[in-house]
C-alpha cells in the first residue's frame, strides 16, 4: 500500500507542469525525493485567519482554569507530545497550580497519550483533554493561555502557532522542520528532544508572564503577514505562468 501510493505521489510529481509547495523546507523535501529541477517548484505560504474574539466562552465549562499551557491540533506521533507531556509532568512537581490543555480531535494517538498522562499521574486536574472544540472555544484557549507550545518534530508548514500569534499568545516551537522557517525569530525555540530546554521555558511562561507577552503586538503584527489575499495572489500568478493548455 505504501509503495503504490509513494508510485502514485511520483508519478504526479513529474507529470504535472508545476508544483507548489507551502514552505521551502517542503520543497527541499520535493527535490531530495523526486529529483525534479529546482525551477518546477515554487514556494507559497499559506495564509492563516485571525481568530475570533472568543468572548462568551466559558472555559471553565471545559474544566479548563487559569493559568495553563495549551496545544491545539491532533496528537499524531511526529506531533512529539509525549515529550510535551513528559516536560510537564516534571514541570508540574514544582508548580502543581498551572494545566496544561490539550485541544483537537479525539482518536486512538489521543487516547493513548490520555493513558500515558495516567500512567505518570497527571490526571484530568492537571492535563485537560479538550474534544473537537469549537471555533470560538480554540480563540477563547488562545487567548487566555499563559504559553502556547508546538513541539513537532516535522510541519510542512504548521498554522497553529501563527493563530496563536494573531490571539496575543507568546509561543514556544520545535525548532524543527518548516517551523522556523514560518515563525522566524517570533517563538522561543528548543530542540524536540530537549527536555530541559522546554522546561526553563515553561518556567518563564509561569514566573514572568507578563514578561512573555510584552511583545505580543509585534508577534501578531508579523502573522498577519500570512494573508490568504496574498496567498490566492501568488498562486494565480503561477498559474497565469505555468498555463496547463
Amino acid at each position: 500500500k505504501h509503495l503504490g501510493y509513494r508510485l502514485a505521489l511520483e508519478h504526479a510529481v513529474h507529470r504535472s507542469r508545476h508544483l507548489i509547495s507551502v514552505s521551502q523546507y517542503t520543497k527541499d523535501s520535493i527535490l531530495k525525493h523526486f529529483r525534479v529541477s529546482d525551477k518546477k517548484v515554487s514556494v507559497v505560504h499559506n495564509g492563516v485567519k485571525a481568530p475570533s474574539d472568543g468572548k462568551g466562552v466559558d472555559l471553565s465549562s471545559l474544566g479548563v482554569y487559569s493559568p495553563y499551557f495549551l496545544y491545539v491540533g491532533n496528537a499524531y506521533p511526529h506531533k512529539n507530545l509525549e515529550m510535551l507531556l513528559h516536560t510537564f509532568s516534571r514541570f508540574a512537581e514544582e508548580r502543581p497550580f498551572v494545566q496544561l490543555v490539550i485541544a483537537g480531535r479525539r482518536d486512538i494517538f489521543s487516547r493513548n497519550l490520555e493513558r500515558e498522562a495516567n500512567e505518570i499521574c497527571l490526571g484530568p486536574e492537571r492535563i485537560r483533554f479538550v474534544d473537537l472544540p469549537s471555533d470560538d472555544e480554540i480563540s477563547a484557549l488562545y487567548r487566555a493561555c499563559s504559553l502556547f507550545i508546538y513541539p513537532s518534530r516535522d510541519e510542512g508548514f504548521g498554522m497553529p502557532p501563527l493563530e496563536a500569534m494573531l490571539a496575543g499568545a507568546p509561543v514556544a516551537a520545535a525548532h524543527s522542520a518548516s517551523i522556523p522557517e514560518v515563525l522566524k525569530d517570533h517563538a522561543q525555540y528548543f530542540h524536540p528532544d530537549d527536555i530541559e530546554a522546554l522546561l526553563r521555558i515553561m518556567h518563564a511562561a509561569s514566573v514572568q508572564p507578563d514578561r512573555l507577552r510584552a511583545e505580543s503586538e509585534k508577534h501578531a503584527a508579523f502573522a498577519k503577514r500570512y494573508d490568504w489575499k496574498r496567498c490566492a495572489e501568488e498562486t494565480l500568478t503561477i498559474y497565469q505562468n505555468f498555463p496547463l493548455y
